[in-house]
């Protein structure tokens, strides 16, 4: 059996976002049913990841972990509290900034798919999105997603959270196996922007 490597794990902070959105980029660009669903170029996602960085790091409760390889970020996870999404639409320079950056007719499906996920989302108080979660691909098949997933895990139990949902693709079986192997568990089928995406949750 191959020796699991080890990786460094530190908080991300603002300073941080840049390389985040690198990483959470390259994700999406090898995913052809979001680029069809969603229409971004690579330069709009990464400053959508940018802006959405800059938005959830300050805000209480939030959750940024890197993983880092010789000094160098190759993943990142990225949460928030359920009760604080709803605020994003509602930021003061969130939807200008976005305006500016994607045009009307994009924005405007980026929002769509944003509402569809808050709109699925518990209600619970005191539970975690995983937003984003992923590794630049040289980053695969070395352990480091299962270390990084686990101490995020680990530091939104002791942040007093209770539970921990994501939506990933319906037909993404490796994800889900993933996932269900560090705790997560299927709850129930929604559709973002028409795409199907299965929830699950992890309670802590």
């Amino acid at each position: 059996m191959a020796e699991r490597l080890s990786v460094q794990l530190a908080p991300l902070g603002l300073d941080d976002v840049p390389h985040m959105a690198t990483i959470f980029t390259s994700c999406f660009e090898t995913d052809p049913l979001y680029a069809r669903a969603i229409g971004f170029d690579s330069r709009q996602l990464y400053r959508f990841m940018t802006i959405l960085g800059k938005l959830v790091l300050p805000s209480p409760g939030a959750l940024a972990l890197g993983a880092m390889e010789t000094d160098r970020m190759v993943m990142a996870a990225l949460g928030a509290p359920c009760d604080w999404e709803p605020n994003f639409f509602r930021h003061p320079w969130m939807i200008p900034v976005s305006f500016s950056a994607f045009g009307p007719r994009k924005l405007w499906k980026l929002l769509g798919a944003l509402r569809d996920s808050n709109h699925h989302a518990p209600s619970q108080k005191n539970w975690m999105h995983l937003l984003y979660f992923g590794g630049s691909p040289e980053s695969r098949s070395k352990g480091y997603g299962g270390q990084l997933l686990q101490r995020f895990i680990d530091d939104a139990r002791q942040g007093g959270f209770r539970a921990i949902y994501l939506e990933t693709l319906t037909d993404n079986e490796g994800a889900i196996r993933f996932y269900r192997y560090h705790g997560f568990e299927p709850s129930k089928e929604v559709f973002l922007r028409d795409i199907p995406h299965q929830q699950m949750v992890c309670p802590l």
